[in-house]
């Protein structure tokens, strides 16, 4: 992986951001071990793995694609805790 790669991936990972902080404040941390900072990270992960599967190709936004890969990965993690 090249250097400008990794440059482009940091940029879009800092402009979705807010998008998750989005998706976390919406989200109930309920009665697990996992709060809201570490439904951050987890929705920053899922972020990055957006940005690494998606296919502009199929013709849906980047922002709803990964809206859905956010939450999963969230909701994932939540569901092991």
């Amino acid at each position: 992986m090249g250097y400008e790669k990794k440059e482009a991936d940091s940029e879009l990972i800092l402009k979705y951001i807010p998008l998750v902080k989005r998706i976390v404040g919406r989200m109930d941390a309920g009665d697990g071990d996992l709060d809201k900072d570490d439904l951050f990270s987890i929705g920053v992960i899922g972020l990055m793995d957006a940005l690494k599967k998606f296919d502009p190709k199929k013709g849906v936004p980047f922002e709803a694609y990964a809206t859905v890969r956010i939450k999963g990965n969230i909701i994932d993690e939540m569901r092991k805790s």
